[in-house]
């Protein structure tokens, strides 16, 4: 697929050969009329025949590019990946971000996904956690921006998640330009998924400590003494 944003740059992605053999997929990212291979291209995302694929997802007007690349084990030659790692390119620091939040000690298993890019360099995903001896414990949701590197975003929330009656945000979707995100996480009090809503607060002045707390949207919630959106 091609992504074309409001400054004229295109990103997309390339079928790699060895000769004639497929050698998977690379990312690239077309600016200022040259065209430069992105991703995630080094140990762990290099099968041991040389084999890689990196897919493009997202592109805002800032020129970064969020995609995801998978990962292998150095003794894979030609097996299955042990998942995939997502990744954010940034032009002005010329660097690509991988978003690994948690890694199986006993697999060496790794997911993660960017599903928003905003335009002010806001990335928003979700990632797989792992526990102590490998199992996975489901998805939570992570935020990223250059300045403020990878933080799980329920770590962010003024007070922290249980004083605002939250197990845990398993994903985040959106945000807009009040730098409010929608997502959904699991309340202590109920099974299954709600909705949430985080609202910044406006005095700090790095994004890492924006989150003032959660609201439970479509259904009612107990109030508690958090600063709820």
């Amino acid at each position: 697929s091609l992504i074309l944003n409001d400054a004229g740059q295109v990103a997309g992605s390339a079928q790699r050969y060895r000769g004639s053999t497929d050698a998977g997929r690379s990312a690239w990212l077309y600016s200022g009329g040259s065209t430069q291979e992105i991703g995630l291209t080094g140990v762990g995302y290099t099968r041991g025949d040389g084999y890689q694929f990196n897919n493009v997802g997202l592109l805002n007007d800032a020129g970064q590019v969020a995609g995801a690349a998978d990962r292998y084990n150095d003794w894979e030659w030609t097996g299955l990946p042990t998942g995939q790692s997502a990744w954010l390119y940034d032009p002005i620091s010329n660097e690509t971000y991988s978003m690994d939040g948690s890694v199986s000690l006993l697999t060496g298993e790794v997911y993660s996904s960017i599903e928003f890019l905003g335009d002010d360099g806001l990335a928003l995903g979700r990632y797989t956690l792992f526990d102590d001896g490998g199992a996975s414990l489901g998805d939570r949701a992570f935020s990223f921006t250059v300045a403020d590197g990878w933080n799980d975003l329920g770590s962010l929330v003024n007070g922290g998640l249980n004083d605002a009656g939250w197990s845990y945000l398993a994903r985040a979707y959106r945000s807009n330009g009040a730098g409010q995100i929608v997502g959904n996480g699991v309340l202590a009090s109920m099974n299954g998924q709600a909705a949430y809503l985080l609202t910044p607060v406006p005095e700090p002045e790095t994004w890492a400590m924006l989150v003032a707390g959660l609201a439970l949207v479509g259904t009612a919630a107990r109030r508690r003494r958090v600063a709820l959106a």
